[in-house]
């Protein structure tokens, strides 16, 4: 029976030093050197800004066209 509980020790032992935080999930940089951090972040905000504009001018742009039908114009 010693050995199973020695099995069963180490087994949690072994859980509780993959296991992950919920964090990593989320966000991946917080376990790489600073500058890799860095370059990850300023690539994330860049595609976040650049996505953000361009899904107001898509929105923009279809009430543009949406208005000019109803108004009318061909």
């Amino acid at each position: 029976m010693s050995t199973g509980a020695t099995f069963d020790d180490s087994q949690s032992d072994i859980v509780a030093k993959c296991k992950t935080p919920w964090y990593y999930y989320l966000w991946d940089s917080f376990g790489k050197e600073a500058n890799e951090r860095r370059l990850l972040v300023k690539l994330d905000l860049s595609l976040l800004v650049f996505s953000t504009l361009g899904l107001i001018m898509r929105y923009i742009d279809q009430t543009n066209l949406s208005t000019a039908f109803v108004s009318g114009m061909k």
